[in-house]
């Protein structure tokens, strides 16, 4: 694995590994956790904000189904990032610059190959395990049916049907 490899080449561990909530090949949304499980760190996913970061530890607030919480780990950790709540800044013009002249290494999947890290035949969207066949985002509707028959068992035999209908089930 590509960190892994970078992490072995630095001598350190990285303190905190911020990934995308998915990435637009595949759209599964594997990457952070599955590179959290292969390092053994510790992971938080739907992040939208670093609320904290001292003493080791990590504070994310992180978007759930009813909201957010606001979750700690230990360092070090892998931290997928959803949407934020603000907009992101831009470099100066002095740190592009900067960027323009460092030096960064590169390790080729090739080199991680010959060292016999990876298997280049499991990598990327053709050695997934999973296949996408239709990505989209549903249409919300707020229309309520309310099912009311003369029975229980007749509203549940009503509502099946409603729901076979609409290819919902």
């Amino acid at each position: 694995m590509l960190l892994k490899a970078v992490e072995e080449k630095r001598g350190a561990k990285f303190d905190v590994v911020f990934c995308g909530k998915q990435a637009i090949d595949g759209d599964t949304g594997q990457v952070g956790p599955e590179m959290a499980e292969h390092l053994d760190y510790p992971q938080i996913t739907y992040a939208t904000e670093v609320v904290s970061c001292a003493d080791g530890k990590v504070q994310i607030r992180k978007e759930t189904a009813d909201g957010y919480d606001v979750l700690e780990a230990a360092m070090p950790v892998v931290v997928s990032v959803t949407k934020t709540p603000f907009e992101l800044r831009f470099p100066t013009v002095r740190k592009r610059l900067a960027a323009n002249r460092a030096q960064i290494p590169v390790i080729t999947p090739e080199d991680m190959e010959a060292q016999s890290q990876i298997d280049l035949a499991c990598c990327g969207l053709k050695g997934s395990p999973t296949k996408v066949k239709k990505s989209f985002t549903p249409v919300r509707s707020k229309i309520c049916n309310i099912v009311e028959e003369d029975s229980p068992s007749a509203s549940a035999v009503r509502l099946i049907a409603i729901l076979s209908n609409d290819k919902k089930i």
